[in-house]
């Protein structure tokens, strides 16, 4: 691209720019705030599942060691030993 390009495709935008801008702001700013406000919901979404997954997992891992902590012993029938 040669210095004439250059300084033309430059006058364009500069002409273009009064009339691109307000379009921009219109109509493009509030899609896109849009779709952020939506990202943000959907990845706060995800973490709460995610939380409520570990949750759950670390809610079983507790019930089920306090399940098996006692084992019967053969020696004494009936007698059961902490691990």
């Amino acid at each position: 691209m040669d210095e004439s390009t250059a300084k033309e495709i430059k006058d364009y935008l500069t002409i273009a720019k009064p009339v691109i801008d307000p379009l921009i702001s219109t109509f493009l700013a509030p899609k896109i705030a849009k779709l952020t406000s939506w990202i943000k919901r959907q990845d706060t979404n995800n973490k709460i599942v995610d939380n409520a997954f570990e949750n759950k997992f670390a809610e079983y891992l507790a019930t089920t060691y306090c399940q098996c902590q006692n084992i019967n012993i053969l020696i004494f029938p009936n007698q059961q030993i902490k691990q």
